[in-house]
């Protein structure tokens, strides 16, 4: 956001200029350089709740938190603000009530979209394409929770082939409702959640809540995150945007588009995939550097 001031003159500032005008050391981080507050008209921006400033220990992040803020015209347009959002979400909500961040995402898991498939032989097409992005991301969490259990070879992803078959094993049990996942799996994706950071853990609810997916949503945050191993889609967050939308697309080719619906679901989903992609790689870089004695 530029100054109030109308004066035309202002207006010759470089972009590089005009994020250093935006960007300053928050109050409460001001012993430590590493984190950075985002102002607006020389006033440090504070989250929703007002309690805190909005301050992130990335200057990539925050430069481009600043330029969220520097697209704003008349009003403000959170949608057109996604890091922002997830920033203010980390701050106001992860950060101070994490357990909560993960109920929510671990909802997804027993219910799982990537863990329902179509039945091959009624739609040939759809179960080509949901195997072609969802089986990577199932063998993956598969060999993840198997190389920490090592005891258990039945620790797996519980999958359901056609919609009857989705029925009979999502019905209730005495502990829980849908998918009967192997109890160590369940135990290690909690233990993997709580774990995370706030950053992180705000990531990874928006990436779930946007795939209807937990499994989509683990591996797009380590995958962000994570410079060893094959983790899908590490730095491919293209596949990670087909991955949400397998069964959306599917309709799309075969009915046809809606404009203003379809079309705007599709951008949607794409820009809550990569603000979540670009938060967990602007902390993650950050926790990489060397730190100073």
């Amino acid at each position: 956001i530029r100054s109030t001031n109308n004066n035309n003159n202002n207006n010759n500032v470089s972009n590089e200029e005009m994020m250093k005008r935006m960007l300053s050391l928050s109050e409460e981080e001001q012993s430590d350089s590493s984190w950075y507050g985002i102002t607006l008209d020389g006033s440090l921006l504070r989250t929703p709740l007002g309690h805190l400033t909005v301050s992130v220990p990335s200057f990539p992040l925050a430069c481009a938190i600043a330029a969220e803020w520097n697209d704003q015209t008349t009003t403000i347009q959170p949608a057109q603000m996604p890091l922002m959002t997830l920033c203010c979400t980390a701050l106001d909500q992860a950060a101070l009530h994490p357990d909560l961040l993960v109920e929510n995402c671990l909802r997804y898991l027993r219910n799982d979209t990537t863990c329902y498939l179509a039945d091959p032989t009624e739609d040939r097409v759809l179960h080509r394409k949901q195997t072609k992005y969802w089986s990577p991301v199932h063998q993956w969490i598969n060999a993840l929770v198997k190389n920490n259990n090592d005891n258990d070879n039945g620790a797996a992803l519980a999958v359901a082939t056609g919609a009857d078959m989705g029925l009979i094993m999502s019905r209730a049990r005495s502990k829980s409702k849908g998918l009967p996942h192997s109890e160590h799996l369940v135990q290690h994706i909690e233990e993997w959640c709580q774990n995370l950071d706030a950053w992180s853990l705000t990531a990874l609810q928006a990436v779930t809540m946007e795939a209807k997916s937990f499994a989509v949503g683990m591996a797009v945050v380590e995958g962000s995150s994570s410079s060893s191993g094959k983790v899908p889609f590490q730095n491919n967050t293209k596949t990670a945007v087909h991955s949400c939308r397998v069964e959306e697309e599917f309709q799309i080719e075969s009915w046809g588009l809606v404009e203003g619906g379809h079309d705007y679901d599709r951008l949607n989903c794409s820009i809550q995939v990569h603000a979540a992609t670009i938060l967990v790689q602007a902390i993650a870089a950050v926790q990489k550097q060397p730190t100073k004695n």
